[in-house]
């Protein structure tokens, strides 16, 4: 029994019309879950995204680092976003998923707020945690197994935040640190992203392209493409419809 299958088969989450349903991977999840399999737990795991939005990356991880964090013991995990408004949603997203899950898998919650779920170890001995943070939060003085931050290319003081968290994790093999974002000019994100790419980290880089995505596309409506467009269509295999959203989003 698998991660994947654990979390495809007990996490739940809200669609785009509110309904309850399950976590199936998408392509782009299933690519960053097999880089996740090949890594983790033979090496310290340290992963860089660079996205495109709607791409589930975000849940994907949360759903990742809860469905670890309730099956191992003794594990703490960390979830920071840019700002106070994402870090709310973070928890409730993760909350969703351990709310959801079948009696016998549910793990008994000493304490759940806005900034922590903690797991009761003393029924069950699992002793893990999951901490949830905004950017700015203090991680100093805490050691995390597992870490989620998303979108730093919009942090306030990004570097500072990352510091702060690479003394935090440990570099033992069954640890995993998934840095995300969305592009924000040329920032710190650009910095780490440079880096990983050309093998200045231990980071390893992974890009999710806007085509990657189903819903960016659009009806054509016959119009002359140009060179660019022809260009890019060969070389990135994009459908009219596809080529339609990019001049309808530009």
């Amino acid at each position: 029994y698998t991660i994947k299958e654990f979390i495809e088969d007990n996490l739940k989450i809200k669609n785009k019309e509110g309904k309850l349903i399950n976590l199936k991977f998408n392509h782009a999840q299933n690519e960053l879950y097999d880089v996740i399999k090949q890594n983790f737990g033979k090496k310290p795991t340290r992963i860089i995204v660079l996205k495109a939005r709607q791409l589930g990356i975000s849940t994907f991880t949360e759903g990742l680092i809860t469905a670890l964090t309730i099956n191992t013991p003794n594990t703490d995990a960390v979830l920071i976003a840019h700002n106070t408004e994402s870090s709310g949603k973070i928890y409730e997203m993760t909350q969703l998923f351990i709310d959801c899950l079948p009696p016998g898998l549910k793990p008994k919650q000493k304490y759940s707020n806005q900034k922590q779920i903690v797991f009761d170890g003393e029924t069950n001995g699992l002793k893990s945690s999951i901490r949830v943070m905004a950017n700015g939060d203090a991680t100093r003085g805490s050691t995390y197994r597992l870490a989620h931050v998303s979108e730093i290319a919009f942090f306030d003081n990004p570097k500072e935040s990352m510091v702060a968290l690479n003394q935090a994790i440990p570099s033992v093999n069954d640890s995993l640190a998934i840095i995300e974002s969305t592009a924000n000019g040329f920032n710190y994100f650009y910095e780490m992203w440079q880096d990983a790419v050309e093998g200045r980290s231990d980071y390893i880089p992974l890009f999710f392209p806007w085509y990657m995505d189903p819903s960016y596309s659009m009806p054509y409506r016959g119009f002359e493409k140009t060179q660019y467009e022809v260009d890019i269509q060969k070389k990135y295999n994009l459908t009219d419809d596809q080529l339609q959203w990019r001049r309808w989003c530009i």
